[in-house]
């Protein structure tokens, strides 16, 4: 698995409004409003010492980071062990989002796709990747689909 960092632009959640003033719209839930608050994330996988010396990918944990380096969120992924020796990035997975009080804000579920979304079949139904959204838990407020 990769150990990349990821820069993400908030500018969809930190939309410019009259006077000055920034307001939460009423779908989106109060958790996940600490995002309104910063204008790009830096997202840090968690080395495994385990996945490291056996070569086995483990559950992923990361931190969610602002600009200025303060952990604002961070993640664990929920899946089968099988899924993630056998399947890899094709597999089935939940992401657990917490905010520094550990509370879980948010859930990101993706279900096994037989390919992977691979160049030719990328437009086929079975093959697309997808995402959903929960937030909080339980209250789906969107999905993500590969194009």
């Amino acid at each position: 698995m990769s150990r990349e960092k990821y820069e993400i632009s908030m500018d969809v959640l930190n939309q410019a409004q009259p006077e000055g003033r920034m307001f939460a719209p009423t779908n989106v839930a109060s958790g996940i409003d600490i995002l309104r608050t910063v204008s790009s994330l830096l997202i840090k996988q968690r080395p495994s010492v385990a996945e490291a010396i056996l070569g086995i990918a483990m559950k992923a944990k990361f931190d969610v980071l602002t600009d200025n380096k303060e952990q604002i969120l961070f993640a664990h992924e929920e899946s089968e062990f099988c899924q993630r020796l056998c399947c890899t990035s094709s597999r089935r997975f939940t992401l657990h989002v917490f905010n520094n009080s550990r509370q879980e804000i948010m859930q990101i579920h993706r279900e096994f796709t037989c390919c992977s979304g691979c160049c030719w079949c990328a437009y086929c139904n079975g093959c697309r990747q997808e995402v959903i959204i929960e937030a909080p838990p339980g209250q789906v407020i969107g999905t993500v689909t590969q194009a």
